[in-house]
């Protein structure tokens, strides 16, 4: 009977490790997305006011068609952290399902790894290698967006 206890305390102990590190993973994939979202679609609100002044002062000492493309690399950076946080949301759903892979035992080891285990892994793995990747392109458009401009400008 103290065996199933101890088991049983070891199956809620994993079950609430698991819910844990997911809320944890989902607010930070939401500030994440929110940030890179902040940034690369501000730049091009701002960017879009800003040729709409060019526009209007019809300045031709500066090179508009040079600083519509850097609204361009914004506005991808926006779709990048929009699928940025569809991928967020795959790698959660994954997670979960790998941490249900999982078979509770009443013997020691207690929670042992199940027959979809192993590849539920690699699926959650290769998911969250992509959301990360497609944040860095994101951000790295943000960056080429203001080089483009600064370059046009200064």
């Amino acid at each position: 009977m103290e065996q199933i206890e101890l088991a049983k305390g070891k199956h809620d102990e994993w079950s609430s490790q698991i819910r844990y590190m997911n809320e944890a993973a989902v607010g930070f994939a939401e500030a994440t997305v929110k940030a890179l979202l902040l940034l690369n679609g501000g730049a091009a609100v701002a960017m879009l006011a800003f040729v709409a002044n060019l526009g209007a002062a019809n300045d031709s000492a500066i090179d508009l068609p040079s600083v519509v493309r850097s609204l361009v690399w914004y506005a991808g950076g926006a779709g990048f952290a929009v699928l940025t946080a569809g991928f967020c949301y795959v790698v959660m759903y994954l997670q979960a399902t790998h941490a249900q892979s999982h078979e509770f035992k009443y013997a020691h080891p207690f929670v042992v790894e199940g027959p979809k285990t192993v590849g539920r892994r690699k699926l959650v793995n290769f998911f969250h290698v992509a959301a990360l990747v497609i944040a860095v392109v994101s951000l790295a458009s943000f960056i080429v967006g203001i080089w483009q401009v600064s370059s046009v400008i200064l």
